[in-house]
């Protein structure tokens, strides 16, 4: 304080002196007429202010990425600002063609938006049989994941994909907010997964035989105003227990894909879904805003208008 007192009344000081917001600053310190240093050029001085972004217990980061580099089994990784990233970040040990798994690990958004500014690979990659549960303990729990990548979060073989919390949003024409490849698999059990701008909320793709990734739809809600809330391609396997889909159309199944809704609401403007080639749907349950097929109800199932505007099916008696 009694230098910062000296420093006023030799030097007009102009500037930054201080700030709680990451960037780079200047300071510049004119001499003040009547001081022993007047009539010398004014000096300033630059200085960087680094905030973290993230944490794991006590300790902080300055990017997600580094974050999830230093993360081991079973740690919590708590979002303490809004931040972004150009690259992808890869939820696994080592390298993505010979790492091992990081299992159990949480991303906890804390109310806070990640952004990823458009790599090709993916906002998030989880490689090895890492598994990811996404979250938000904030009051509101409104954290949001936005992808510019079109591919979203990648969950390949062996790898487990949960969101519990918070949105995963899709923000580029064409793209998906979830992927799920190979014999990887995504849990849905709340927050929200949305395309608007995209082509689908969750793409599953196998052109392998046996090899089928999953989607396990427990709650949340998935949206998606012009294009597919789910689509399955090849030998996929899709279960809906709970939840809503609101999207033009709910479903496209294709190639060997099975859809299995036994629950949850599906709200669309077109079609319930597509089917192609040997794909198979089965609803035993569920409301929907357009009737239901015959071909589409499970065994024992018929169809059901309820009167108001929703369609179900009932089991036969």
């Amino acid at each position: 304080a009694i230098q910062q007192s000296l420093l006023s009344s030799y030097f007009t000081v102009s500037g930054t002196t201080s700030s709680s917001t990451a960037g780079n600053y200047d300071i510049t310190y004119t001499p003040k007429a009547g001081s022993p240093y007047y009539g010398e050029d004014a000096v300033t001085y630059y200085w960087t202010l680094v905030v973290p972004v993230a944490q794991i217990g006590e300790t902080p980061y300055t990017t997600l990425a580094a974050a999830f580099s230093a993360a081991t089994s079973g740690q919590t990784i708590k979002l303490l600002a809004d931040c972004s990233s150009d690259n992808t970040i890869g939820v696994y040990a080592g390298s993505l063609s010979s790492g091992t798994a990081k299992e159990n690990l949480t991303l906890d958004l804390n109310g806070k938006t990640f952004t990823s500014a458009g790599s090709p690979d993916g906002t998030f990659v989880l490689a090895h049989g890492s598994s990811l549960t996404i979250t938000d303990t904030s009051t509101g729990a409104n954290g949001k994941i936005i992808d510019n990548s079109r591919k979203g979060i990648v969950s390949n073989s062996d790898c487990v994909l949960t969101l519990e919390k918070g949105s995963i949003i899709s923000n580029v024409d064409h793209g998906y907010a979830i992927q799920v490849c190979k014999t990887g698999k995504a849990i849905i059990k709340g927050g929200s997964v949305i395309a608007d701008t995209g082509r689908g909320c969750v793409y599953l793709f196998s052109n392998e035989e046996n090899v089928v990734p999953t989607l396990d739809v427990q709650g949340g809600t998935i949206q998606s105003t012009d294009g597919f809330g789910i689509l399955a391609y090849g030998e996929t396997e899709v279960t809906m227990s709970s939840g809503s889909i609101n999207a033009a159309i709910g479903f496209r199944a294709q190639d060997d894909a099975k859809i299995a809704i036994s629950g949850g609401t599906i709200t669309t403007t077109d079609e319930i879904g597509i089917v192609y080639d040997a794909a198979t749907v089965s609803i035993s349950g569920g409301t929907f805003s357009k009737p239901v097929p015959q071909d589409y109800c499970a065994p024992g199932c018929t169809p059901k208008d309820n009167g108001d505007g929703t369609y179900t099916v009932e089991h036969g008696t």
